[in-house]
């Protein structure tokens, strides 16, 4: 056989499947084409453009992130389709070509008819916006989105490359691939949702974004244009070289009279058989959690039941058995260990505190239902929490009947309770419940500490030389004050308001804005996004009528 200048492989393959990459090259047009046409047709400043908005992943409800992950996958799954049977496989081998011809070659075919997907997409966007006025805001923009989309196009089609070399079924190919490409963010996601139901008011959860670049699925729905950095660039590129370098590996060595398993190599049956265990294992665990919840013996049967039946139909499958109890050997072993896990997890202290600290183990507490006032103090380092031991034994006894409570799957009202203690922890707790009055009574009581109203409120903890300005907003009109003398009566009444429990929300009458000096927001704990601490005037303040005078 003659060989040109273009490989057999490589052109033969581009005949058989470019009809795939142009079904792909349509399905993006579907997405940001069809917004630049829009944004033509509806907006008329071009100021009022946002990149980040348009040129985004996470569109339609998730479809366009998807739709790149299942058209990459079953690219890769087409084109190697003839190394997944024994007749094709035989076929293929057989022709004039190295191992290592036919695997790069493939491999080129679906980077190419990625490249050029992508590239009619470029070409589309750039001919609707040709004759606007968008056309050089946008058109590196699209150059680095499209880039973007081709890099991460790639890594999943790698994954279908790579799980080709390990299977020898084109459905179990295109299954893995995709069940891997989304297995870190889904497998996280699955054991927060169950350990929200074992860790009652668990506050920290675990991050869904795990190694990205090798697994981008995890960021695309937040992240777009924000990816094209050199250090993010580069770190995908790497994972593709990883995974094609890893396939490559396989590919050469894998053995044509494996051909007839399912799993082509030995070693990788167990991984296969126990994550598809412990995927099945948190389904159904969940599944129980939300039939029967806060109950522990419900949580085990559950995950018993999903271990149960995913160990077992993934080795029907590996055996092609229906009748497999006698490879079920280790199933026991993972049971008995899930089981103590469980245990350690749900019923003692080990890993996880269950139970609220005692008073004499606390230096400081804190509770809000107010999520943005604990990320601020939060960001603070809890520097500024209540030291009265019998607030602390309130805020304790809240807890014990926040626990008590049913935790509802959805955060209407979230309670936020920390401790920092004597040992130099902290133990943060957020509880999900329906807010009652009981509730209410104990944060109204906790309300009255005089700790407690120094995080709630800042001027308590503001000295007043360090205020640049005040605005007094009141009937009507506005008043400015930059004397110092004046400021410090500001201060002196609205603390003592404050402390005294004048400070009366039910009336509205104006409003006191304080400004501080940028170097002292960082001292006093204050977030810098909130450079202007807002104050109620009521019909009880009758001191504010000396100050505007």
């Amino acid at each position: 056989m003659k060989r040109g200048h273009i490989h057999p492989i490589l052109q033969n393959d581009f005949k058989r499947f470019g009809l795939f990459g142009l079904i792909y090259g349509l399905f993006l047009s579907l997405f940001i084409p069809i917004k630049l046409f829009n944004l033509i047709g509806y907006s008329k400043h071009i100021e009022d453009i946002n990149p980040y908005a348009i040129f985004r992943f996470n569109s339609e409800n998730g479809i366009y992130i998807l739709g790149i992950v299942i058209f990459s996958i079953i690219l890769g799954v087409v084109i190697f389709s003839e190394a997944q049977n024994y007749s094709s496989n035989n076929h293929l081998y057989g022709l004039p070509f190295t191992k290592k011809e036919i695997f790069i070659n493939k491999v080129l075919v679906g980077i190419f008819l990625i490249l050029i997907a992508c590239l009619f997409n470029v070409i589309l966007c750039y001919l609707l916006l040709l004759k606007t006025n968008y056309y050089n805001i946008l058109k590196l923009i699209i150059l680095k989105y499209y880039i973007l989309v081709f890099i991460l196009s790639t890594i999943f089609f790698m994954y279908s490359v790579l799980f080709s070399t390990m299977t020898t079924n084109n459905l179990l190919n295109a299954l893995f691939s995709f069940t891997f490409c989304v297995l870190p963010y889904g497998i996280v996601k699955l054991l927060n949702m169950l350990l929200e139901n074992i860790l009652i008011g668990r506050y920290e959860q675990f991050k869904e974004t795990i190694l990205p670049h090798l697994f981008p699925f995890s960021i695309m729905a937040g992240l777009t244009l924000e990816l094209f950095k050199s250090k993010d660039l580069i770190l995908f590129l790497m994972s593709i070289i990883f995974i094609f370098i890893l396939s490559f590996a396989l590919f050469l060595y894998r053995k044509n009279e494996n051909i007839n398993r399912l799993i082509v190599f030995k070693f990788l049956e167990p991984v296969f058989v126990y994550v598809v265990t412990f995927i099945t294992m948190l389904i159904f665990g969940i599944i129980i959690i939300n039939m029967l919840p806060k109950s522990f013996i419900g949580v085990t049967i559950g995950c018993f039941i999903g271990a149960f039946l995913g160990h077992y139909v993934s080795q029907m499958v590996l055996h092609r058995e229906i009748v497999v109890f006698k490879y079920m050997k280790g199933f026991y072993v993972y049971v008995l260990l899930m089981i103590i896990v469980i245990f350690v997890l749900g019923k003692t202290d080990i890993v996880y505190r269950h139970t609220p600290p005692k008073v004499e183990e606390v230096e400081g507490a804190y509770v809000t239902i107010e999520q943005h006032k604990f990320k601020s103090i939060e960001r603070n380092n809890f520097n500024y929490l209540i030291r009265n031991p019998n607030t602390i034994a309130q805020i304790i006894e809240l807890q014990n009947y926040l626990i008590g409570l049913k935790q509802i799957p959805y955060e209407v009202n979230s309670t936020f309770i920390v401790y920092k203690l004597k040992d130099g922890s902290i133990v943060k707790r957020k509880y999900l419940t329906d807010y009652t009055i009981k509730e209410e009574e104990y944060l109204k009581q906790i309300s009255k500490d005089k700790d407690f109203k120094t995080v709630e409120y800042d001027i308590l903890r503001i000295k007043p030389e360090h205020i640049k300005d005040v605005v007094v907003i009141y009937k009507n009109k506005t008043y400015e004050i930059k004397d110092n003398e004046k400021i410090n009566y500001v201060c002196k009444n609205l603390r003592e308001d404050i402390l005294n429990d004048r400070y009366d929300l039910s009336t509205f009458e104006g409003t006191i804005r304080i400004t501080l000096y940028p170097q002292y927001y960082k001292k006093y704990g204050i977030d810098r996004d909130n450079q202007i601490l807002d104050y109620q005037i009521s019909s009880g303040n009758k001191w504010i009528e000396e100050v505007i005078k």
